[in-house]
């Protein structure tokens, strides 16, 4: 099963060189080689929604949108030090770009990402649920990375049932637990979400209020899921989450429970018979850290038994 959803990581180049044409751009070359660059450039200049792209010298054309006053779009490889220099065309959708539709989800509280005529994610923000999350997570084929359970069949593991597919929390904000379910526990409420697709990408955006055990306000948080057309083979998002103070005071206690990005894997992409393989090898050839393996092997084994 081959894992080919990427997290991007954003990559913010702003123009170095002026043109008298305003449609022209060159950016900065990047120290190391990039694959599915992600680049946003300020961008005032009006374009239309849909059919503009990028026209790339040197060859190839990517769709583009401009979004929010920044011009956004997916170069597929970047050398060290290529020189990336453009200007902004219309053009028809390129066959080899798969793109990506945000939707009304099933019910009244999701909203569908599609990749192509394939389901890539969906956003459930149900309110009897203690946080919003992205559930399934596919990859190319529809092939699930994340776990199903709890919101879906068990394939084998029923622990840390707050481990949803993939969320944002943390364990200790003013005393509130957003990670795990007890007598702390708050809830994350959505006050509003909004979602849209272009030629270069599909968002939703979500307003969140962080609310404690007694329903009061913590921390607001707004938060932006982007998908990005480009490669049937390959798919690539990033998250934004903002956490401004509008409520007072808030700190962050040390914990290590907590992810802006959270994902709990698909028991089948799970390490741990790998490991448990490993362990017992190395065991055979040990002599002066027998005692050490013996211990690390037992816990593993027995943490696998509780939660299968």
């Amino acid at each position: 099963m081959g894992v080919r959803f990427a997290i991007a990581t954003l990559a913010l180049l702003a123009p170095i060189v002026a043109s008298a044409d305003p449609f022209d751009f060159e950016i900065a070359a990047p120290d190391e080689p990039m694959r599915g660059a992600v680049i946003t450039l300020d961008w005032v200049h009006e374009v239309a929604s849909r059919d503009q792209h990028v026209s790339l010298v040197g060859g190839g054309a990517v769709p583009a949108t401009r979004r929010d006053g920044k011009l956004i779009f997916v170069v597929p490889h970047i050398d060290a030090g290529q020189r990336i220099a453009g200007r902004v065309v219309p053009l028809p959708y390129p066959d080899d770009f798969e793109r990506i539709t945000v939707e009304s989800g099933e019910g009244t509280f999701s909203a569908t990402v599609r990749a192509g005529d394939e389901l890539l994610t969906r956003y459930w923000h149900k309110p009897e649920e203690r946080k919003p999350y992205l559930w399934p997570l596919n990859t190319v084929g529809e092939v699930g990375v994340t776990r199903d359970w709890p919101m879906g069949e068990r394939v084998k593991t029923i622990d840390h049932e707050h481990h949803q597919s993939v969320w944002t929390a943390y364990g200790h904000v003013n005393g509130a637990d957003y990670w795990e379910y007890n007598e702390r526990t708050g809830w994350q409420v959505s006050e509003s979400v909004g979602w849209g697709s272009e030629d270069a990408l599909g968002w939703i955006a979500a307003d969140n209020v962080w609310v404690d055990a007694n329903r009061e306000p913590v921390v607001w948080e707004s938060r932006e899921y982007r998908f990005y057309a480009g490669d049937p083979e390959r798919r690539m998002g990033d998250v934004d989450v903002t956490l401004p103070a509008e409520y007072g005071p808030v700190h962050f206690a040390d914990t290590k429970e907590g992810g802006l990005l959270a994902l709990r894997m698909h028991d089948e992409l799970r390490e741990r018979d790998l490991y448990i393989a490993d362990l017992t090898a190395r065991l055979e050839g040990a002599s002066d850290q027998r005692l050490r393996l013996q211990r690390e092997l037992s816990f593993v084994r027995n943490r696998a038994h509780e939660t299968e």
